[in-house]
């Protein structure tokens, strides 16, 4: 990958914080945070609890920014069925005892490098590898079916959907539909203004019911 940003500064550090969701290491007693990086996309980060999910995508790529710094994005939590943090975190500690010592010398031109973050009775376990790993790539496409399927906001769906491309595994896209902002300007004395302003607003919800 090639971007405007520095390789030394485009850290987890700084997608975290672009994305404003706290420390790299998730704040809770049991997670599993997955992060992102596709080489032609937006970042991406999946974080699982015992009882729900969220999913955070930038609408940009960081790595297009000159520096780190707190960029838009789509966000999204919603409830995980009892069980499946368990059956991910156990996926993920077999893939680390199996991988091989020497797999973080590889370098990758392009793809999608990963993040894989197990907080688990006290411990931080950690994977740094490639979507191009076998046995690291089934888990990240089960991580984001899984999400995909819990969002319902479309352009967090698609966002997870560009992620999957990069692991072998096809999510539909959604259709956006564009909002249409009205601004107003109501000239006048205040208590005019405010009085005619709130009747805009009743006349719109008016007509949406």
């Amino acid at each position: 990958m090639i971007g405007d940003m520095k390789y030394q500064d485009y850290t987890n550090e700084a997608i975290c914080l672009a994305m404003g969701i706290g420390p790299v290491v998730p704040p809770m007693k049991e997670a599993l945070r997955v992060i992102l990086r596709p080489s032609f996309h937006p970042e991406a980060c999946i974080t699982l609890e015992p009882e729900r999910v969220t999913a955070v995508a930038l609408e940009s790529m960081l790595w297009r920014a000159a520096s780190a710094c707190r960029m838009p994005e789509f966000a999204e939590t919603a409830s995980l069925a009892e069980g499946v943090l368990e059956r991910m975190t156990a996926r993920h500690e077999e893939i680390l005892g199996r991988r091989p010592k020497d797999i973080g010398n590889r370098v990758y031109l392009d793809g999608m490098p990963l993040s894989v973050i197990q907080v688990s009775a006290g411990k931080v376990l950690e994977i740094d590898g490639h979507g191009c790993e076998k046995e690291l790539s089934g888990l990240i496409r089960q991580v984001l079916e899984l999400a995909y399927s819990a969002m319902s906001m479309p352009e967090l769906k698609n966002a997870l959907a560009d992620c999957g491309r990069y692991v072998d595994l096809k999510l539909p896209k959604v259709e956006v539909v564009k909002r249409t902002v009205q601004r107003i300007l109501v000239l006048g004395e205040e208590r005019v203004s405010k009085d005619l302003i709130e009747a805009v607003v009743r006349e719109e919800k008016r007509r949406k019911k």
